[in-house]
């Protein structure tokens, strides 16, 4: 995760991706204004499933 900064000072947004490490592809990504761990999950979820990877 990495924190975007937004026109207004003081807020941001949070960047989250998931990097294939051997290619260095980005396979999944989402950006939120608040960060909670549900959404990761979600996102992990999500990516595996595209993917083709049954999460256990």
């Amino acid at each position: 995760m990495t924190y975007l900064p937004a026109r207004i000072q003081g807020r941001w947004f949070h960047l989250h991706l998931i990097l294939d490490l051997y290619s260095r592809e980005i396979v999944g990504g989402e950006v939120h204004d608040c960060d909670h761990a549900d959404r990761a999950a979600h996102l992990l979820r999500r990516t595996a499933l595209d993917k083709g990877h049954c999460p256990h």
